[in-house]
């Protein structure tokens, strides 16, 4: 075999690689058969009971509790704030809210995110039907919470998640930017019932589906792969917007994506042995191939490269191509002023490489338990 003929398999194999993640997966969501939408009932919305698990959040739990009485006001909503092991004085601001209906489940030592939810789940049982949880900093509005419960609401859905925008903070714009396809592709997932990775800022899920979380899971992966898990939809509702705030610092951002990513990772791993092939085929198209996206990328220019050997200066073509797109992201995550596009550009690739990163560390048998963070 000559080597153009190596070039010519590893160019094609990038190109289909890369052409179904980002154009074939997408595709073949939109071909797929819609899920039945059913209308809610007349009359008023189902009770839910909101869980807001904190830790250290002083600053921001009285302005969180305010958001969440102005959404639900009319509703029948029961706020419980899971004060995980605070030291900082957030559970005295919480009991403040004792007269407003807000409840305080206070946990004597810290045993992080999905722990503080777990012992929610198990202390205050019996649940009503709906259980929502969410962060301390995402913010959400009372028709946004309407629609939510509204969608929730459907029997054959196991959870609804709120779409995330990112308001302020110095990393909201490169956040962003990344979600633009994270949507479009969520939008696609939720129109079958299948979206299986939500927003966790804001879901609404039902009791029933619900099982301790292992420490190193993505409490908001894991709640959509339960839903499936069980049978339900798991979808995201467009209509229902969440605010939230993103890393200001890039080095800080660069962290709390490789924490999503790593915990993401995690909660596939629980639960992949109780999905259907047609889930699996999801969760590998829609997160594992997109991580693999710089594998693609090498295969493309290294086939390029090898296809134009014979000719010098196809070679040179190719290889000051690939260094130019090199030096551009570079410039990109490095440079303080850069163009918008070169600087949206180069976190896409950043958050690739990282989960690629990510990806082989799990193969290798690494784990890491879910810790608190903070994006602020």
């Amino acid at each position: 075999m000559s080597l153009a003929q190596v070039g010519l398999g590893l160019l094609g194999a990038g190109l289909l690689a890369a052409g179904w993640t980002y154009v074939g997966y997408p595709l073949w969501l939109a071909a797929a058969r819609r899920r039945p939408v059913r209308a809610p009932a007349a009359g008023a919305l189902p009770r839910v009971r909101i869980l807001v698990p904190a830790h250290d959040e002083a600053d921001l739990i009285a302005g969180k509790l305010e958001n969440l009485l102005r959404a639900s006001d009319g509703l029948d909503a029961e706020i419980v704030v899971i004060d995980d092991g605070s030291r900082d004085g957030t559970a005295a601001i919480v009991e403040r809210f004792a007269g407003r209906g807000v409840r305080l489940l206070r946990l004597a030592r810290c045993v992080g995110k999905n722990g503080a939810i777990d012992e929610a789940m198990r202390r205050l049982a019996p649940h009503p039907p709906l259980v929502a949880t969410t962060d301390v900093d995402a913010r959400i509005d009372r028709a946004g919470l309407r629609r939510l419960l509204a969608a929730a609401a459907d029997p054959s859905v196991g959870v609804a998640a709120a779409r995330v925008v990112y308001a302020s903070g110095g990393g909201a714009s490169r956040e962003q930017g990344y979600f633009a396809y994270e949507n479009l592709v969520r939008r696609l997932e939720s129109r079958s019932g299948a979206c299986v990775s939500i927003g966790g800022q804001f879901e609404v899920h039902r009791a029933s589906i619900w099982r301790p979380l292992p420490g190193d899971a993505a409490t908001d992966m894991a709640t959509a792969l339960l839903a499936r898990a069980a049978g339900l939809a798991a979808i995201q509702v467009d209509e229902a917007v969440v605010t939230t705030v993103a890393g200001g610092a890039l080095s800080r951002e660069i962290g709390r994506k490789r924490r999503t990513i790593r915990r993401a990772l995690g909660a596939v791993r629980w639960l992949w042995g109780a999905l259907g092939w047609n889930d699996r085929v999801r969760i590998v198209s829609h997160k594992f191939a997109r991580y693999l996206l710089p594998v693609y990328q090498a295969m493309i220019a290294l086939g390029a490269a090898l296809v134009a050997a014979p000719w010098p200066v196809g070679v040179g073509l190719v290889v000051g191509g690939a260094g130019a797109f090199a030096l551009a992201v570079a410039w990109g995550v490095l440079g303080r002023s850069c163009p918008a596009l070169i600087r949206a550009v180069a976190y896409y690739e950043m958050v690739h490489v990282i989960g690629l990163v990510e990806v082989l560390r799990s193969w290798a048998g690494l784990r890491s338990q879910v810790a608190w963070s903070r994006a602020r």
